[in-house]
């Protein structure tokens, strides 16, 4: 899984997860040590005194061959000369010949003094810590404690035995917790997504709701009203504009007719009525492009429309049979009955202009199909031209797009059929898509069924 594909909630968690769980780490690591430091000086300073408790024995009496040796922990003994001769020891001792640490050592550091030796002949030869306390007597004596640190190890390793235990329950309830308490923080903000989610250019009205936290989720919810605010405005004043250009230019174009039409048997130049035929074609395109930014303006201003029963299958034969024949195009169309909640005008239309579509880049063929899938009815129509390249598969329904040469302004289409198509479609609640048949393209439009 990529960090992409991981949400700001997973990554926060597991950020925040991560962090503890090396701030856990140099924690249990710097507890060890100094537990491990504390338990050492423990032994060393029991060894000392043990040590010093045996040196007063030896000052108030002569040591005895064998050296009481009582306490917690084991130890080994040693009475030792400044010659490194063994005067006494412990039971546990007795056998050593060798005194701990040799005088040569004692020398050096002194008395009383903790030497940590490890090799000895005792303990397995594992670490061990030595106490030496010389007495006071003449000659005088050194006494050797030896006390091993397997207390100090077993304790260690019960240490690290539990952090390994409870360090895994303490992330798990970490991160849970920091799931919990992330997911109630952004919960403000899943729901303005989906708020805004459900926001279209359509409905520009509407407003997300502004928590009465206060803080900076608040602000983006008062930032993104404002923005709603100035794209709706924007959109209503381009939707005026094209309305209001397009009402506008209807007169000057029905006297421009007008003036066409009566301006040919009188003219003296023979080729003038073919030149008028021309104009009054290129007339007619623009008339539709009026017509079609009319009524995108009013889908987008408002779309919501009337729907009621109607026969999809009846409809569709109703039009392809008053549509005049397309000489070198053949059109076969398989639509049953079938009965559809929706507006019979805006249904006249998505049909009319996809058939203009067609056969406008049909070569031979143009197919028109009505099936009910389920609770739905598909609306298919296909030609067999050139089709639509997969990446233009969604642009395809913008307004103004057009691909190549062969679809056109040339002929005569205006980039402005699907959108509509689209729009009206939407009205409906349907869909519409270009599928991936081939050969030419295929448009199949999805309504709720009756």
């Amino acid at each position: 899984m990529t960090k992409r594909s991981l949400s700001i909630r997973a990554r926060a968690v597991l950020g925040a997860t991560a962090a503890v769980a090396l701030a856990l780490v140099i924690a249990a690591t710097v507890f060890r040590m100094q537990l491990s430091r504390s338990l050492t000086t423990a032994i060393r300073n029991e060894a000392l005194e043990r040590a010093a408790d045996v040196a007063q024995i030896a000052v108030e009496q002569p040591p005895p061959a064998v050296l009481p040796n009582e306490g917690a922990t084991v130890a080994w003994i040693q009475i030792v000369d400044a010659h490194d001769n063994v005067v006494s020891s412990s039971f546990n001792a007795r056998k050593l010949v060798d005194p701990l640490v040799s005088a040569t050592q004692l020398a050096q550091r002194g008395s009383p003094a903790v030497h940590t030796a490890t090799g000895l002949p005792i303990n397995g030869g594992a670490t061990v810590e030595v106490a030496s306390v010389r007495t006071t007597t003449t000659p005088a004596l050194t006494v050797l404690v030896a006390l091993a640190l397997t207390a100090a190890e077993s304790s260690d390793q019960e240490a690290v035995a539990a952090l390994l235990r409870v360090f895994p329950v303490l992330l798990g309830l970490f991160a849970i917790g920091t799931w919990v308490l992330i997911g109630r923080a952004l919960s403000p903000v899943e729901a303005l997504r989906r708020e805004v989610d459900t926001i279209t250019a359509t409905d520009l009205r509407r407003r997300v709701p502004v928590p009465a936290t206060h803080d900076e989720i608040g602000r983006l919810a008062e930032t993104m009203n404002a923005m709603l605010a100035r794209l709706g405005s924007s959109a209503e004043r381009q939707r005026t504009f094209v309305a209001d250009a397009s009402h506008e230019l209807r007169s000057p174009l029905a006297s421009l007719r007008t003036q066409l039409e009566t301006s040919g048997p009188d003219h003296p130049d023979p080729t003038w009525e073919r030149t008028v035929a021309d104009m009054l074609t290129e007339h007619d395109r623009l008339e539709r492009l009026l017509r079609d930014l009319l009524l995108l303006a009013r889908d987008d201003s408002d779309m919501t429309v009337a729907r009621h029963p109607l026969d999809l299958g009846y409809l569709v034969r109703h039009e392809i049979a008053r549509r005049p024949v397309v000489p070198g195009i053949e059109r076969t169309v398989d639509a049953p009955n079938v009965l559809v909640l929706a507006d019979d005008d805006a249904i006249t239309r998505i049909v009319r202009n996809l058939l203009d579509n067609a056969e406008r880049h049909a070569r031979m063929q143009v197919h028109v199909t009505v099936r009910r899938q389920g609770s739905a009815v598909t609306l298919t129509v296909a030609d067999d031209g050139a089709g639509v390249p997969k990446e233009w598969h969604d642009r395809i329904f913008e307004r103004f797009t057009r691909i190549d040469h062969d679809r056109s302004a040339d002929n005569g289409g205006s980039g402005l059929g699907l959108a509509i198509v689209r729009s009206l479609v939407i009205a409906q609640g349907g869909t519409v898509a270009l599928t991936d048949e081939a050969p030419g393209a295929t448009f199949v439009v999805t309504i709720s069924a009756l």
